[in-house]
């Protein structure tokens, strides 16, 4: 059943629960929405109550507002764990990897673990001059298909798993579809990634939680890169790579997924 709160500046924020136990708020990645963990949520709903959450501009969750930023972003995130309201785990993918941090960081003394897998690149590099204008062309003509390919096959990446790419039905499956119900927000969506910042020094002062970063063995560096960087940088972070995976390990492999995600919540580790 789909619940909402309302964030701050009065958006409604789509939500739905599963399971019991600890609470652990899942944050979906870019282009897409909650319906992204469907395979996974149910093996992680019996060791946790599972909060899955439709980031703004995404799945039944309200629009972007003008001059939308992924720090209206976080504040969303810190507001649905403000109603949960008690210590949580918290799981960001992608660009939702962004998200959670931000959030974790308005909210630090709730967080109880932190597990970002593949969190998005973020600053100028990430969106060159050439990807923004097509991106814009694509919308301007509603082409979704277009938005879709280049977000996923160009800014994205990951996805050039043989383990996804190969199959003759990748524009019928869960990747593609539900990015294709999202697409209007693309241009807008890594136009908030390129112009968002960490500062390093914040983050290593503020954020000494237990930390897992996961990558795919498969994913290309750039996709590697922030979660090496957060490794340099989080106190108390280790990196674990999934072997065989790219970027959509929830989906292509969901039961190895759920498996290193429970074992490290559920461990003293780190």
């Amino acid at each position: 059943m789909t619940e909402f709160i309302t964030s701050p500046d009065g958006t409604p924020i789509a939500f739905e629960r599963r399971g019991g136990g600890i609470p652990l708020l899942l944050v979906h990645g870019g282009f897409v929405d909650r319906s992204i963990w469907q395979q996974v949520a149910p093996l992680l709903a019996q060791h946790f109550a599972v909060f899955a959450m439709d980031r703004r501009g995404h799945g039944q969750s309200g629009p972007y507002l003008p001059g939308h930023t992924l720090e209206a972003e976080y504040a969303d995130a810190a507001a649905l764990m403000a109603s949960i309201g008690e210590p949580l785990y918290l799981l960001g993918y992608s660009a939702g990897g962004s998200v959670a941090l931000g959030a974790a960081l308005m909210r630090p003394q709730q967080v109880r673990k932190l597990v970002l897998y593949e969190p998005a690149r973020l600053g100028p590099g990430m969106l060159p001059d050439g990807v923004r204008q097509r991106l814009q062309a694509g919308l301007a003509a509603r082409d979704w298909n277009t938005l879709v390919r280049i977000a996923l096959m160009e800014v994205v990446g990951g996805v050039r798993n043989p383990r996804i790419q190969v199959r003759q039905d990748f524009r019928r499956g869960l990747l593609w579809q539900t990015a294709l119900r999202n697409a209007s927000v693309i241009p807008a969506e890594l136009e908030s990634l390129a112009a968002a910042r960490y500062d390093p020094e914040v983050l290593r002062q503020a954020l000494d939680i237990p930390t897992l970063l996961l990558v795919g063995s498969q994913s290309p560096p750039s996709n590697r890169q922030p979660a090496e960087t957060l490794r340099a940088t989080l106190p108390r972070s280790r990196l674990e790579v999934l072997p065989g995976q790219g970027h959509g390990a929830m989906f292509t492999a969901p039961e190895l997924f759920a498996e290193r995600v429970i074992e490290f919540l559920t461990s003293d580790e780190l």
